[in-house]
């Protein structure tokens, strides 16, 4: 099989409905939180941020890992960027 742009592609209107389900405040500012890190993070290491390919998912994670962040953070981090 050939993957073509709807296999790596989520439709606009898929993404909206993602986008306007209620979240809680703090859970939405948390995200965007560690969205921004991992933004200011992608140029200072030469990689973009959008869309994140998954060697920058893992070298981004790995540096989390490396600067000593807990696993939850880490946890936290991760389903931010995968669910941006």
């Amino acid at each position: 099989p050939t993957y073509t742009e709807r296999d790596i592609r989520v439709s606009e209107r898929t993404a909206e409905r993602l986008k306007n389900q209620s979240k809680p405040k703090n859970t939405s500012r948390t995200s965007r939180n560690q969205r921004d890190l991992f933004e200011a993070w992608c140029p200072r290491e030469g990689r973009v941020a959008q869309p994140c390919t998954t060697a920058t998912y893992v070298e981004y994670v790995a540096e989390l890992i490396e600067s000593g962040k807990s696993p939850n953070s880490i946890s936290v981090a991760m389903s931010a960027i995968r669910t941006w």
